[in-house]
């Protein structure tokens, strides 16, 4: 069996179903996801690395449809959110009004003891009800990082804290908390948060309802998976509240260009690949 170095060195065996996987959920259809991982199968190595792997497929990807590729690398399009958290706050506040929330960021909220700040604060009309949740955000710059037992619990004391604070008449009521990761979970904070009714979403928990399932049903995918786009135009994207490649829509070539001063062939490219990622079928 061909193995795989990973990140930090671990080593694993090779599993072309992993590559045949994420080329479906992000979109291509099985003939694609077969070729691609039949092609990939071929140059593999003992030995060889992830990153490696990556970059072949990424390659192949490129040359079948760009909009495939960009969607395929989506971790890497979320750890390209940081360094900061911010930018990370936003994108999942942007995601959540695709479930029909009404978002706002970075709220201070009294509760019984002290006041916190809310990464994310969701409200939802249901009926005559609105539904209201605190969504904490924990954004990992490392891949290989996660959220463990220490998060899930500081999550939820907050959770009870503003709770009680309620009671008191010191702020809104929530009836949900949220602790949302672009990374992974230990079995030990899966296992609190559902005790505890804390909602968990991470990469890749829970099965079907998981950060990247949310992200490709919605077609809610962040600037980051644009090649075209560079770390400077990034920041500027960010700080214009920009974070969607949806949110690219509202430009024609000409506005894009002036806006953000960047020359109308690179605007040009720019919104032909987010029109890739977001037409592809």
């Amino acid at each position: 069996m061909v193995k795989v170095v990973k990140k930090y060195g671990r080593v694993e065996d090779f599993n072309p179903q992993k590559i045949y996987n994420t080329i479906i959920r992000a979109g291509g259809s099985a003939e694609i996801a077969q070729k691609i991982t039949d092609e990939v199968s071929k140059n593999v190595y003992d030995g060889i690395s992830t990153a490696e792997i990556l970059r072949i497929i990424k390659s192949k990807l490129r040359k079948m449809h760009i909009g495939l590729k960009a969607r395929y690398d989506l971790k890497n399009a979320l750890l390209s959110l940081g360094p900061t958290g911010f930018p990370f706050e936003n994108f999942i506040s942007s995601v959540i009004n695709f479930q029909g929330y009404t978002t706002k960021t970075r709220q201070l909220i009294k509760g019984r003891c002290v006041v916190h700040e809310i990464d994310v604060i969701g409200e939802l009309k249901v009926g005559d009800h609105v539904k209201r949740i605190i969504i904490e955000c924990k954004f990992r710059n490392e891949s290989e990082g996660y959220v463990g037992l220490k998060e899930a619990m500081y999550t939820y004391a907050r959770f009870l804290d503003i709770s009680e604070g309620s009671l008191i008449g010191l702020c809104d009521r929530f009836d949900e908390v949220w602790l949302v990761c672009n990374s992974k979970a230990s079995d030990e904070a899966v296992q609190y948060s559902n005790c505890r009714g804390v909602k968990l979403i991470t990469w890749n928990y829970p099965a079907n309802e998981s950060l990247r399932d949310i992200i490709h049903r919605f077609n809610a995918y962040p600037v980051t998976v644009l090649s075209t786009i560079n770390r400077e135009l990034l920041t500027r994207l960010v700080a214009n509240n920009i974070i969607l490649v949806k949110d690219l829509k509202q430009f024609n070539i000409e506005e894009f260009s002036r806006r953000f001063k960047i020359k109308k062939s690179s605007a040009t490219r720019i919104l032909e690949e987010a029109d890739a990622v977001l037409s592809f079928k």
